[in-house]
């Protein structure tokens, strides 16, 4: 069940995190590290991977089992956030040696730590692959900051259902991402109604707006009002297969497509 305070918009989350973690990313990365040095297996010698991170990836001396439990601690929650991707490849690397989690159920968690709070990054194969960057982000943000109140509302409201960290909406997002286009749209045409699709054909005849750009956003919309369950409600027993990468994409097309036609004002 989610706290008051996040079924109300009141904490809020950033839209990725990118170049930093938050307390409650570190503390679930922790939680996944962590029983690799002091499971409870008693057939697996803990002791030996501790060592192993002592010597090979702290490189630090006078190794002891206390010394390791006061520093591994205090260090993972004070070190640089990219540190402790260094830690989690190297660990995974070293997972079939040790031999106390398979490297699948290890890279599964570590995905859904990652989508879970909005982390910019993928984990394939042992290594962190952005999924998202400082341009896109800078995007974002910009257009959060958009001057027409319709504009930034729908787009708000993208973000707010994107961002929940206990139940997302990538759906609802979509559909406020497309809404906050066609917002930009009206305001560029100077019109008081009409529909994404509607608007693109206009725009596309009453300006230099390049006819590529034109077919794409048709193609786009339509896309949006045919995929049941997205601009439409689902047809009974039709599932509606819209994942975090999925919404992850229209918000930022979304967010530079209403830039772009800012300019054109």
């Amino acid at each position: 069940m989610s706290l008051f305070s996040e079924r109300n918009n009141l904490i809020l989350e950033p839209v990725f995190q990118f170049n930093s973690l938050d307390k409650r990313s570190r503390n679930m990365f922790y939680n996944i590290a962590e029983p690799v040095f002091f499971g409870n297996d008693i057939e697996t010698n803990y002791d030996l991977h501790r060592k192993a991170a002592w010597n090979y990836f702290f490189h630090e001396i006078n190794y002891s089992d206390y010394g390791f439990s006061n520093f591994y601690e205090k260090w993972f929650f004070e070190t640089e956030w990219y540190s402790i991707f260094d830690l989690i490849e190297w660990l995974y690397k070293l997972l079939p040696r040790f031999g106390c989690i398979d490297q699948k159920t290890f890279s599964d968690l570590i995905k859904a730590v990652l989508i879970k709070n909005n982390i910019g990054f993928n984990f394939v194969n042992g290594q962190f692959i952005p999924i998202t960057n400082q341009t896109e982000i800078d995007s974002i943000q910009e257009t959060i900051e958009n001057e027409n109140a319709t504009v930034e509302l729908h787009f708000n409201k993208a973000i707010a259902l994107f961002s929940d960290r206990v139940n997302p909406d990538y759906v609802n997002c979509i559909k406020e991402s497309i809404s906050a286009v066609e917002a930009m749209l009206r305001i560029v045409l100077k019109k008081d109604k009409g529909t994404l699709g509607e608007l693109i054909k206009l725009l596309g005849d009453s300006s230099d707006f390049p006819t590529p750009f034109k077919e794409a956003w048709s193609k786009m919309y339509g896309y949006t009002s045919d995929n049941y369950g997205i601009r439409h409600a689902a047809r009974e027993g039709e599932r509606i297969n819209i994942d975090f990468h999925h919404a992850k994409y229209f918000l930022i097309i979304c967010s530079a497509f209403i830039n772009y036609l800012k300019a054109l004002k």
